[in-house]
């Protein structure tokens, strides 16, 4: 009888695995198959309580960047909203679309208490919201640095004083 319900019990957890991984399925389906795979295995190695939303908007996902900075851009701000979050504050939303040849990548998160002033140093050299400080504050200026190199803009705003958003927007042709 232990076994049995052992079983059941198992049972029910790969079924809610199953269920919870069935609404990443439109970003497996996306033409960039490298990017789709690495944003994919970010999510699954989320916090255990953070929940993540993702929205396709276009299947056709095409850069004008090398694969390995678009990459980096997207880890870098896909790290620091799981990073962000609390049991508490534990919403992700990561948006990608692509139209009228650009590649837009959105990633939304909950915060707490981030003023303006903060956001204003958030792509510096070295500044971090982080307790340790110390290993921080290179990912969003990397991330800058290299949108900036491909002609490309990052953006950052505060939504109800409840979620910060990064918007990076890419285009396809190099100037």
């Amino acid at each position: 009888i232990k076994s049995s319900a052992a079983s059941d019990v198992y049972k029910r957890q790969e079924i809610a695995r199953e269920d919870d991984s069935r609404k990443y399925l439109p970003l497996l389906k996306i033409s960039d198959k490298i990017l789709a795979g690495f944003i994919y295995s970010k999510i699954v190695r989320a916090p255990e309580y953070v929940r993540t939303d993702i929205r396709v908007w276009n299947k056709e996902i095409v850069s004008g960047i090398s694969e390995h900075h678009l990459i980096e851009i997207v880890g870098t701000l896909i790290d620091n909203a799981y990073e962000a979050c609390t049991e508490e504050k534990n919403q992700v939303l990561i948006e990608i679309d692509s139209q009228n040849d650009k590649l837009i990548f959105t990633i939304k998160n909950q915060v707490e208490n981030i003023g303006l002033g903060e956001i204003s140093h958030f792509f510096e050299k070295g500044f971090s919201t982080k307790e340790d400080g110390k290993k921080h504050g290179l990912g969003l200026y990397n991330a800058k640095m290299l949108v900036n190199r491909y002609h490309g803009e990052i953006t950052v705003e505060i939504e109800e004083r409840k979620y910060i958003s990064f918007v990076v927007v890419l285009s396809l042709i190099h100037i």
